[in-house]
């Protein structure tokens, strides 16, 4: 009775812990030296949005000291 019970309560723990899962790997095979923890995560894709375009301005013909003035201001 005592070892069905240790069998049992060991069967539950293994089954929490996930001592019968494999461990899948997704380290290359081309990378031989791996010192580090490497994670891979996907995200939904980043859409760029729109560009704004800014309201077209008229081209002015300033003159250079019109210019000079127009970089304090």
């Amino acid at each position: 009775m005592d070892s069905q019970l240790n069998d049992k309560i060991d069967e539950l723990i293994d089954g929490f812990t996930g001592a019968d899962y494999e461990i899948c790997s997704f380290v290359s095979e081309k990378n031989t030296q791996v010192d580090a923890v490497q994670f891979v995560m996907t995200t939904p894709a980043i859409e760029e949005a729109e560009a704004r375009r800014a309201p077209a301005q008229e081209a002015q013909t300033l003159s250079l000291w019109q210019r000079l003035l127009a970089l304090f201001q």
